[in-house]
């Protein structure tokens, strides 16, 4: 039996964002150095934003196709 992955692409989604974090790489020459590079150089502009937890209260997934491909084991 095959196995396919699906996904449909939603029109609109309504909820809440509850927790999240910054994450990154920079370069520094020590931990003190990095720390000051994040408090007063700007390098917090390479930190991504990762969300944690989140609420959806309504989706809406409209006439959108679903894609589907399969998937080799």
């Amino acid at each position: 039996m095959a196995k396919f992955k699906v996904s449909q692409e939603a029109d609109y989604i309504t909820g809440h964002l509850r927790y999240g974090h910054r994450e990154g790489v920079i370069e520094a020459n020590s931990k003190e150095d990095a720390l000051d590079k994040l408090k007063n150089k700007g390098y917090t502009d390479y930190l991504d934003l990762k969300v944690d937890d989140y609420e959806v209260e309504d989706v809406d997934y409209g006439d959108n196709k679903f894609e589907i491909e399969e998937v080799e084991d």
